[in-house]
């Protein structure tokens, strides 16, 4: 069985993550990563894609102030991996 995965935060170690994705035993199936400025949302994203595309700002559609919620509700995820900015 392959693990959905989602992914916001897409900086250095957000990026990192993506890189690692073929390593993941038992497999793993991006299905959505956003950050602060867009998101990337389907069926197996391939993550080098997406690190190319977010590096050119070319992202599947633009993000809005709290659509955090309906972006997971669409992908439904088995795993969220939370990797944004703290403000503490």
């Amino acid at each position: 069985m392959t693990t959905r995965v989602s992914v916001f935060g897409l900086g250095n170690v957000g990026r990192a993550l993506l890189r690692s994705f073929g390593r993941i035993r038992g497999g793993a199936e991006l299905v959505l990563a956003a950050d602060g400025r867009g998101a990337f949302l389907g069926e197996g994203l391939d993550p080098a894609h997406v690190i190319e595309r977010k590096l050119a700002r070319d992202y599947d559609r633009p993000r809005a102030a709290g659509d955090a919620g309906a972006l997971l509700e669409a992908a439904r995820p088995d795993v969220h991996v939370e990797l944004t900015p703290t403000d503490l």
